[in-house]
């Protein structure tokens, strides 16, 4: 019987993760907001902010509109980033 192998991360492409959690980061830098603004601006949890700019939660589409908005900022511009191969 062969054993199901579990993924080595939890992204298919974890390199775009990375991407956009470091683009993420500086948008809200750029904003002048720390991580606790953010969260309570957009009535999440700080852990959330973090886990999405470190790569460790993909941020569902409606997560990426709810924070676009508190940021103040168009969504296109979380996804303004390039992957380096």
């Amino acid at each position: 019987m062969l054993k199901k192998r579990l993924p080595e991360t939890l992204f298919t492409y974890p390199e775009t993760a990375i991407a956009f959690g470091n683009n993420f980061r500086q948008v809200r830098r750029k904003q002048g907001m720390t991580q606790d603004d953010l969260a309570l601006e957009a009535e999440v949890e700080r852990s959330t902010i973090v886990r999405i700019e470190s790569a460790k939660m993909n941020a569902s589409l409606d997560m990426i509109l709810v924070l676009s908005k508190a940021l103040g900022v168009h969504p296109r511009e979380l996804f303004d980033f390039s992957l380096t191969e």
